[in-house]
């Protein structure tokens, strides 16, 4: 186990410093409005123990990462400033590959948890955000942490896993607002733990804590919640854009296959094959996440005025994919496409079972054809820079 860790520690610092390397010699635009605002309200943490922008309120509710980052104002030069955050993403975004190494563990050898890892941290969506001042650096890694320490209190129900499950949920939930899907997951665990009266006084505990937890959620980010998804959800059903939620549910499907690699699209779903109890633990808890994420993420995109296409009155596709929405996840789909190749060369699977699959994903890519209607932000749909570079090395 010491010589695991070390050797995790060991690629850990490796990504550390290429990101930082990287990042100090090649220049990179700024990103949107975020990141100004990001920098702004840490600045003002630093100096005023206040998150506003221009003494006026950022738009930015989650406190987090600014606060993590204000430290950096400690130097005067904008210059040092700069590169320290930078260091501090490197340092940040670079954590994932912790729990994307002991969570392949659970289903998979050293050998090949040790390559689902690095190629978890390769990601576009996780390398490339260093220079970047976004909570992406940070959320991605606390949401597979989150997400690792809620498998482990799943298979094992300990007091250890109970505390951990919370505490990394709620400094996710308080990094972004999809940090309420880990709470999600946490509600599933309390309603089979009331089945379950072994553990009832933990049971109360727990409910007390998700509670309190949630109301100061919904009270702070009450007018988010209701613009941008419970008035749209309700949009929805009253109008024709049922089907343009549909197209665009499926089409984030097909936008996270493509992002997690191509090499794994057909493994990801021959994942789903495999029989083993851990497996279809740790299944059901991704298909969970998968499935509330991309309810979420066609919410969002359907709040957008812009890029509507209809045909007889019926909006056949509306809004705009953003990618970082829904990035965090991906993690989940490598793991599982690496379980699927370990299936798949451990056990003999039918020509036609495989041509079953290969349709399937032959159809989900036909939706996400959508994304060409609207146009692809490089930051917000960086995961996808991968195809960017194969052209680029290929011309």
């Amino acid at each position: 186990m010491k010589k695991e860790l070390r050797n995790v520690i060991f690629l850990y610092l490796s990504f550390v410093l290429v990101k930082i390397l990287l990042s100090y010699f090649i220049p990179s635009s700024r990103a949107l409005s975020d990141d100004y605002q990001y920098l702004k309200m840490s600045e003002s943490f630093f100096y005023h123990f206040s998150l506003r922008v221009h003494d006026t309120f950022s738009g930015q509710l989650y406190p987090l990462y600014p606060i993590m980052i204000s430290v950096v104002h400690v130097f005067k030069d904008n210059n040092l400033v700069y590169f320290a955050i930078k260091f501090i993403n490197s340092l940040l975004s670079s954590l994932i590959i912790f729990p994307a190494y002991f969570l392949s563990k659970e289903f998979l050898s050293k050998k090949n948890s040790f390559l689902a890892a690095i190629f978890v941290s390769l990601l576009p969506a996780n390398f490339l955000l260093t220079s970047y001042i976004m909570a992406e650096n940070l959320f991605y890694s606390l949401f597979s942490i989150s997400f690792y320490f809620i498998y482990m209190l799943f298979k094992y129900r300990t007091l250890k896993y109970y505390i951990l499950s919370f505490l990394f949920s709620f400094l996710a939930l308080f990094t972004r607002i999809h940090g309420m899907i880990l709470f999600m997951l946490l509600l599933v665990f309390l309603i089979l733990e009331f089945r379950d009266k072994k553990f009832y006084f933990r049971y109360i505990f727990s409910i007390f804590l998700f509670l309190i937890i949630s109301i100061l959620f919904f009270y702070y980010t009450r007018n988010v919640l209701s613009n941008l998804y419970i008035n749209q959800l309700i949009a929805i059903i009253e109008s024709k854009r049922i089907f343009a939620f549909f197209v665009k549910y499926i089409a984030y499907l097909g936008f996270l296959l493509l992002a997690s690699g191509l090499i794994l699209m057909l493994p990801f779903f021959i994942s789903f094959l495999n029989k083993d109890k851990n497996v279809k633990l740790f299944r059901r808890l991704s298909v969970l996440t998968i499935f509330i994420t991309l309810i979420i993420s066609s919410l969002h995109a359907l709040h957008s005025v812009n890029y509507f296409y209809s045909f007889n009155d019926i909006v056949i596709t509306a809004g705009r994919i953003i990618g970082r929405y829904v990035d965090f996840t991906l993690p989940i789909f490598v793991i599982l496409g690496f379980i699927g190749l370990d299936f798949y060369f451990k056990n003999k699977i039918s020509n036609i079972l495989l041509k079953k699959i290969t349709f399937l994903i032959f159809i989900i890519m036909s939706f996400t054809l959508t994304i060409i209607f609207s146009p692809l932000v490089p930051y917000n749909n960086i995961s996808l820079t991968s195809f960017g570079a194969v052209k680029y090395f290929t011309d």
